[in-house]
């Protein structure tokens, strides 16, 4: 009996000391990440995480740029996990990375066996799931149209914007008119336009500018001209949000029909629609 017990008390140790052993070999720190590729803009899927976050309210947003990052910390219990969400912006996609790392107290580093299953099915679905969520958002696209344009574009302020971007292109095209008008009441204005690149160093940059007729000139500081005979034109219906998304759609349709193209420009209409327009080059 004495010797069962011996071999009984043995085995138990030894079970204790090979658990002591795991636990002390696996790392206190744990470091995870994923990634998906998204067919949106990065202000929707922007959007898209802050409403996903908002689901835990253990979680606490410490710093945000709008479109491209988002650092957080969340506490429940005795852990803590810290995250860090990017958007990476690609020409014809966005690449979403999101990782969430922390570590363990000693008497804790035991859940760590799993915590990588765990941590990374969470991830995977809230990624799955702003996926579904961004790409239900699309834009409505006119159809694609090749028309002979004789029209000069002229660009005249170029800034950036670091809140509303649709009131900072209104400020400055209201400068812009306001000019034209102080100089020359005989030009013709065809369109106002703008163009605009999100996400350039946590700014905006935007153009805003006029398309007059080809007979007339304008003695304006920091004038470009761009000649063209023709134009590929559509109308863009759903605000800057899905802008990008019929940038896209136009990008492939000239490409598909071999045309070479200068930088759209993007026009305001009075309800609320874009139009695009292509020169051709």
């Amino acid at each position: 009996m004495k010797k069962y017990i011996k071999y009984l008390t043995i085995f138990f140790v030894s079970i204790i000391i090979i658990g002591l052993l795991i636990i002390f070999s696996i790392p206190s720190q744990y470091n995870i990440q994923k990634h998906i590729s998204i067919e949106s803009t990065s202000n929707i899927i922007f959007q898209e995480i802050i409403e996903n976050l908002k689901k835990n309210k253990n979680i606490l947003i410490t710093e945000e740029k709008p479109f491209i990052k988002i650092e957080y910390k969340e506490q429940e219990d005795q852990k803590r996990n810290y995250g860090e969400i990017v958007i990476e912006n690609n020409q014809d996609s966005i690449s979403l990375y999101w990782r969430i790392y922390g570590d363990w107290p000693f008497y804790m580093k035991w859940k760590n066996i799993n915590i990588n299953n765990k941590i990374s099915n969470k991830i995977n679905s809230s990624l799955d799931e702003i996926k579904i969520k961004s790409e239900e958002i699309r834009p409505r696209l006119s159809n694609i149209k090749i028309i002979k344009a004789d029209s000069i574009l002229c660009i005249y302020k170029k800034d950036t914007c670091e809140n509303n971007i649709s009131l900072c292109i209104k400020e400055n095209l209201n400068q812009i008119l306001n000019k034209i008008k102080k100089d020359s009441n005989e030009i013709k204005i065809k369109y106002p336009y703008f163009i605009y690149k999100e996400n350039y160093k946590d700014k905006t940059v935007y153009e805003t500018g006029l398309i007059i007729n080809k007979n007339d000139t304008l003695n304006l500081i920091n004038k470009k001209y761009y000649y063209s005979d023709s134009m590929i034109t559509c109308i863009h219906t759903g605000g800057l949000e899905t802008l990008e998304l019929s940038k896209k759609r136009v990008r492939e349709f000239v490409s598909d029909n071999h045309y070479k193209t200068k930088r759209p420009i993007e026009i305001f209409m009075k309800d609320g629609k874009i139009k695009l327009i292509y020169f051709t080059k």
